[in-house]
Protein backbone atom coordinates (compact mmCIF):
# COMPACT_ATOMS: atom_id res chain seq x y z
CA UNK A 1 0.00 0.00 0.00
CA UNK A 2 1.22 3.35 -0.72
CA UNK A 3 1.54 4.73 2.73
CA UNK A 4 3.45 1.69 3.61
CA UNK A 5 5.60 1.90 0.80
CA UNK A 6 8.42 4.92 -0.23
CA UNK A 7 6.13 6.16 -2.69
CA UNK A 8 4.75 8.49 -0.60
CA UNK A 9 8.42 10.25 -0.42
CA UNK A 10 8.12 11.41 -4.03
CA UNK A 11 4.86 13.54 -3.03
CA UNK A 12 7.33 15.59 -1.08
CA UNK A 13 5.46 16.74 2.07
CA UNK A 14 4.92 20.11 3.43
CA UNK A 15 6.97 19.80 6.17
CA UNK A 16 5.05 18.91 8.72
CA UNK A 17 1.76 20.18 7.32
CA UNK A 18 -0.93 17.80 6.02
CA UNK A 19 -0.53 15.85 2.66
CA UNK A 20 -4.12 15.55 1.77
CA UNK A 21 -6.90 18.44 2.91
CA UNK A 22 -10.27 16.68 3.20
CA UNK A 23 -13.17 19.60 2.35
CA UNK A 24 -16.62 18.76 3.32
CA UNK A 25 -19.05 21.75 2.63
CA UNK A 26 -22.80 21.32 4.54
CA UNK A 27 -26.15 22.57 4.82
CA UNK A 28 -28.39 21.33 7.26
CA UNK A 29 -27.10 17.61 7.09
CA UNK A 30 -26.63 17.11 10.54
CA UNK A 31 -28.54 13.66 10.47
CA UNK A 32 -26.00 12.08 8.02
CA UNK A 33 -22.48 14.21 7.62
CA UNK A 34 -21.57 11.81 10.90
CA UNK A 35 -21.36 9.02 8.46
CA UNK A 36 -19.02 11.29 5.75
CA UNK A 37 -17.01 12.00 8.66
CA UNK A 38 -16.76 8.27 9.69
CA UNK A 39 -15.43 7.66 6.15
CA UNK A 40 -12.78 9.78 6.72
CA UNK A 41 -11.09 8.85 9.73
CA UNK A 42 -11.76 5.09 9.10
CA UNK A 43 -9.54 5.71 5.53
CA UNK A 44 -5.95 3.92 5.52
CA UNK A 45 -4.17 7.13 4.54
CA UNK A 46 -4.05 9.44 7.46
CA UNK A 47 -1.55 12.27 6.54
CA UNK A 48 -4.75 14.27 6.16
CA UNK A 49 -6.56 17.14 7.52
CA UNK A 50 -10.54 17.67 8.00
CA UNK A 51 -12.21 20.61 7.34
CA UNK A 52 -15.98 21.00 7.86
CA UNK A 53 -17.47 24.50 6.52
CA UNK A 54 -21.31 24.94 8.08
CA UNK A 55 -22.76 27.27 5.85
CA UNK A 56 -25.35 28.38 8.44
CA UNK A 57 -26.97 25.57 9.16
CA UNK A 58 -30.55 25.84 11.01
CA UNK A 59 -30.04 22.16 12.82
CA UNK A 60 -27.78 20.61 14.87
CA UNK A 61 -24.90 20.28 12.51
CA UNK A 62 -22.43 21.94 14.90
CA UNK A 63 -22.83 19.90 17.53
CA UNK A 64 -22.84 16.52 15.60
CA UNK A 65 -19.32 17.60 14.08
CA UNK A 66 -17.72 18.50 17.48
CA UNK A 67 -18.24 15.02 18.28
CA UNK A 68 -15.05 14.39 16.32
CA UNK A 69 -12.16 16.29 17.50
CA UNK A 70 -10.01 15.59 14.99
CA UNK A 71 -12.35 18.08 12.43
CA UNK A 72 -12.30 22.03 11.62
CA UNK A 73 -14.78 23.24 11.95
CA UNK A 74 -16.07 26.63 10.20
CA UNK A 75 -19.40 28.33 10.05
CA UNK A 76 -20.46 30.47 7.91
CA UNK A 77 -22.61 33.63 9.51
CA UNK A 78 -25.36 33.69 6.24
CA UNK A 79 -26.15 30.97 3.71
CA UNK A 80 -23.68 31.63 0.91
CA UNK A 81 -24.26 28.18 -1.40
CA UNK A 82 -21.67 25.17 -1.41
CA UNK A 83 -19.04 27.16 -3.71
CA UNK A 84 -18.94 29.79 -1.11
CA UNK A 85 -18.85 26.97 1.45
CA UNK A 86 -16.52 24.56 -0.49
CA UNK A 87 -13.75 28.38 -1.53
CA UNK A 88 -13.69 29.13 2.24
CA UNK A 89 -12.55 25.35 3.36
CA UNK A 90 -10.38 25.24 0.23
CA UNK A 91 -8.55 28.50 1.55
CA UNK A 92 -8.52 27.44 5.34
CA UNK A 93 -6.46 24.19 4.04
CA UNK A 94 -2.65 23.66 4.35
CA UNK A 95 -2.95 20.26 2.38
CA UNK A 96 -0.79 20.08 -0.42
CA UNK A 97 -3.96 18.21 -2.09
CA UNK A 98 -7.60 19.00 -1.63
CA UNK A 99 -10.31 16.11 -1.41
CA UNK A 100 -13.89 17.34 -1.91
CA UNK A 101 -16.71 15.26 0.25
CA UNK A 102 -20.09 16.60 -0.17
CA UNK A 103 -21.88 15.65 3.34
CA UNK A 104 -23.85 13.81 2.14
CA UNK A 105 -22.08 11.36 1.00
CA UNK A 106 -18.97 9.18 1.80
CA UNK A 107 -15.78 6.98 0.48
CA UNK A 108 -14.57 3.74 0.81
CA UNK A 109 -11.23 3.28 3.04
CA UNK A 110 -8.87 2.94 0.27
CA UNK A 111 -10.11 5.98 -1.96
CA UNK A 112 -7.29 8.33 -0.43
CA UNK A 113 -4.79 5.90 -1.52
CA UNK A 114 -5.62 4.61 -4.61
CA UNK A 115 -5.93 7.87 -6.13
CA UNK A 116 -2.74 9.25 -4.93
CA UNK A 117 -1.24 6.03 -5.93
CA UNK A 118 -2.97 6.68 -10.01
CA UNK A 119 -2.08 10.20 -9.76
CA UNK A 120 2.25 9.46 -8.90
CA UNK A 121 2.13 6.57 -11.10
CA UNK A 122 0.82 8.72 -14.25
CA UNK A 123 2.06 11.82 -13.02
CA UNK A 124 -1.13 13.71 -12.96
CA UNK A 125 -2.16 16.61 -10.62
CA UNK A 126 -6.15 15.22 -10.01
CA UNK A 127 -7.96 12.38 -10.16
CA UNK A 128 -11.64 10.90 -9.92
CA UNK A 129 -13.34 7.74 -9.13
CA UNK A 130 -16.04 5.41 -9.98
CA UNK A 131 -19.52 6.20 -8.11
CA UNK A 132 -21.76 4.63 -6.22
CA UNK A 133 -25.40 5.85 -6.14
CA UNK A 134 -27.16 4.32 -3.44
CA UNK A 135 -30.83 5.17 -1.63
CA UNK A 136 -31.16 6.03 1.83
CA UNK A 137 -31.20 2.67 2.95
CA UNK A 138 -27.85 2.02 1.12
CA UNK A 139 -28.42 0.06 -1.90
CA UNK A 140 -27.07 0.47 -5.17
CA UNK A 141 -28.66 2.26 -7.76
CA UNK A 142 -26.31 2.61 -10.27
CA UNK A 143 -22.96 2.96 -10.82
CA UNK A 144 -20.82 5.83 -12.91
CA UNK A 145 -17.70 4.53 -14.20
CA UNK A 146 -14.36 6.25 -14.39
CA UNK A 147 -12.50 5.32 -17.98
CA UNK A 148 -11.85 8.22 -19.36
CA UNK A 149 -8.41 9.27 -18.32
CA UNK A 150 -5.46 11.84 -19.42
CA UNK A 151 -7.10 14.73 -21.81
CA UNK A 152 -10.86 14.35 -21.48
CA UNK A 153 -12.05 17.56 -22.12
CA UNK A 154 -13.45 16.38 -25.25
CA UNK A 155 -15.32 13.60 -22.95
CA UNK A 156 -16.34 15.76 -20.51
CA UNK A 157 -17.77 18.66 -22.70
CA UNK A 158 -20.59 15.81 -23.72
CA UNK A 159 -20.95 14.78 -20.19
CA UNK A 160 -19.80 15.26 -16.64
CA UNK A 161 -17.59 11.81 -16.58
CA UNK A 162 -16.18 13.38 -13.59
CA UNK A 163 -19.32 13.54 -12.05
CA UNK A 164 -19.90 14.66 -7.89
CA UNK A 165 -17.05 16.34 -6.49
CA UNK A 166 -16.82 13.88 -3.53
CA UNK A 167 -14.61 11.76 -5.96
CA UNK A 168 -11.93 14.45 -6.74
CA UNK A 169 -8.93 14.93 -5.33
CA UNK A 170 -6.73 18.06 -7.44
CA UNK A 171 -3.72 19.42 -6.62
CA UNK A 172 -3.52 23.04 -4.44
CA UNK A 173 -1.30 24.44 -7.41
CA UNK A 174 -4.23 23.54 -10.04
CA UNK A 175 -6.02 25.83 -8.44
CA UNK A 176 -3.89 28.30 -8.11
CA UNK A 177 -4.14 28.38 -11.87
CA UNK A 178 -7.72 26.93 -12.64
CA UNK A 179 -9.23 29.32 -9.97
CA UNK A 180 -11.62 28.45 -7.31
CA UNK A 181 -15.46 27.19 -7.52
CA UNK A 182 -18.17 30.03 -9.31
CA UNK A 183 -19.93 31.56 -6.16
CA UNK A 184 -22.49 32.94 -8.55
CA UNK A 185 -23.18 28.95 -9.52
CA UNK A 186 -25.86 27.03 -7.21
CA UNK A 187 -26.10 24.40 -9.91
CA UNK A 188 -23.12 22.96 -12.02
CA UNK A 189 -20.31 24.98 -10.31
CA UNK A 190 -18.88 21.84 -10.40
CA UNK A 191 -18.44 20.75 -13.90
CA UNK A 192 -18.08 24.42 -14.27
CA UNK A 193 -14.83 23.56 -12.69
CA UNK A 194 -13.46 20.41 -13.98
CA UNK A 195 -14.01 21.98 -17.34
CA UNK A 196 -11.82 24.14 -16.45
CA UNK A 197 -9.01 22.08 -15.29
CA UNK A 198 -9.41 19.47 -18.32
CA UNK A 199 -8.42 22.52 -20.64
CA UNK A 200 -5.22 22.53 -18.68
CA UNK A 201 -4.41 18.92 -17.12
CA UNK A 202 -4.54 15.52 -17.30
CA UNK A 203 -6.74 13.36 -15.08
CA UNK A 204 -6.06 10.15 -13.47
CA UNK A 205 -9.04 7.56 -13.52
CA UNK A 206 -9.66 5.47 -10.46
CA UNK A 207 -12.64 2.92 -12.09
CA UNK A 208 -13.06 1.49 -8.62
CA UNK A 209 -16.11 1.96 -6.63
CA UNK A 210 -15.02 4.31 -3.85
CA UNK A 211 -16.96 7.06 -3.67
CA UNK A 212 -20.50 6.90 -2.62
CA UNK A 213 -23.45 9.54 -3.45
CA UNK A 214 -26.85 9.37 -1.60
CA UNK A 215 -29.77 9.69 -3.78
CA UNK A 216 -32.39 10.87 -0.92
CA UNK A 217 -35.56 12.06 -0.75
CA UNK A 218 -34.60 15.14 0.96
CA UNK A 219 -34.15 18.82 -0.67
CA UNK A 220 -31.38 18.59 -3.37
CA UNK A 221 -30.40 21.51 -5.29
CA UNK A 222 -30.84 19.68 -8.38
CA UNK A 223 -34.36 19.88 -7.84
CA UNK A 224 -34.25 23.95 -8.13
CA UNK A 225 -34.74 24.10 -12.11
CA UNK A 226 -34.21 27.83 -12.45
CA UNK A 227 -30.27 27.41 -10.86
CA UNK A 228 -30.06 24.50 -12.94
CA UNK A 229 -31.20 26.39 -15.88
CA UNK A 230 -28.80 29.07 -14.64
CA UNK A 231 -25.57 26.74 -14.38
CA UNK A 232 -26.29 25.56 -17.90
CA UNK A 233 -26.41 28.91 -19.62
CA UNK A 234 -23.06 30.03 -17.89
CA UNK A 235 -21.72 26.85 -19.13
CA UNK A 236 -22.50 27.88 -22.72
CA UNK A 237 -21.00 31.41 -22.09
CA UNK A 238 -17.92 30.27 -20.05
CA UNK A 239 -16.79 27.71 -22.59
CA UNK A 240 -18.49 29.33 -26.03
CA UNK A 241 -14.64 28.56 -27.74
CA UNK A 242 -14.78 25.01 -26.72
CA UNK A 243 -18.24 23.88 -27.32
CA UNK A 244 -18.35 25.93 -30.80
CA UNK A 245 -15.31 23.54 -31.68
CA UNK A 246 -17.58 20.47 -30.52
CA UNK A 247 -20.83 20.54 -32.41
CA UNK A 248 -22.12 16.89 -30.69
CA UNK A 249 -21.56 18.60 -27.19
CA UNK A 250 -22.97 22.31 -28.16
CA UNK A 251 -26.20 19.91 -29.12
CA UNK A 252 -25.79 18.09 -25.70
CA UNK A 253 -26.37 21.17 -24.25
CA UNK A 254 -29.26 22.65 -25.77
CA UNK A 255 -30.80 19.31 -25.66
CA UNK A 256 -30.65 19.05 -21.79
CA UNK A 257 -31.79 23.01 -21.92
CA UNK A 258 -35.02 22.52 -23.90
CA UNK A 259 -35.72 19.22 -21.22
CA UNK A 260 -35.15 21.75 -18.29
CA UNK A 261 -37.60 24.59 -19.91
CA UNK A 262 -40.15 21.74 -20.80
CA UNK A 263 -40.30 21.15 -17.21
CA UNK A 264 -41.08 24.36 -16.30
CA UNK A 265 -43.77 25.21 -18.46
CA UNK A 266 -41.83 27.13 -20.87
CA UNK A 267 -42.85 25.33 -24.27
CA UNK A 268 -41.77 28.21 -26.65
CA UNK A 269 -38.32 28.21 -25.56
CA UNK A 270 -37.95 24.62 -25.37
CA UNK A 271 -38.78 24.43 -28.41
CA UNK A 272 -36.09 26.21 -29.66
CA UNK A 273 -33.64 24.71 -27.94
CA UNK A 274 -34.78 21.30 -29.10
CA UNK A 275 -34.40 22.61 -32.41
CA UNK A 276 -31.08 24.80 -32.14
CA UNK A 277 -30.05 20.57 -30.67
CA UNK A 278 -31.04 18.95 -33.94
CA UNK A 279 -29.83 21.53 -36.39
CA UNK A 280 -26.40 21.53 -34.47
CA UNK A 281 -25.74 17.99 -34.43
CA UNK A 282 -28.74 15.94 -36.14
CA UNK A 283 -30.72 13.20 -33.58
CA UNK A 284 -33.64 11.60 -33.38
CA UNK A 285 -34.52 12.75 -29.83
CA UNK A 286 -34.09 15.95 -30.31
CA UNK A 287 -35.81 16.17 -33.88
CA UNK A 288 -38.61 14.13 -32.21
CA UNK A 289 -39.07 16.16 -29.03
CA UNK A 290 -39.04 19.72 -31.60
CA UNK A 291 -42.10 18.08 -33.18
CA UNK A 292 -44.03 17.04 -30.57
CA UNK A 293 -43.90 20.43 -28.45
CA UNK A 294 -43.73 22.40 -31.47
Amino acid sequence: MLYHGIGLINFIKYGTLPLVSVVIPSYNRAHIIGRALESVMEQGFKDLEIIVVDDASTDDTQNVVKKFPMVRYIRHRSNMGVSAARNTGITASKGRFIAFLDSDDFWRKDKLERQLEAMLKNGTKWSYTRIVFVDENLKKIREQKAEAGGPVLAELLEKNIIGTPSSVIVERSVLKICGLFNRNLWYREDYHMWIRIASKYEVSPVDLPLTYQLVHSGERLSHNYENRIKGFLQILRTFEPEFKKNKKALARQFYELGKLYHRIGEKETASDYFKRAFLTYPHWNAFHKWLTIS
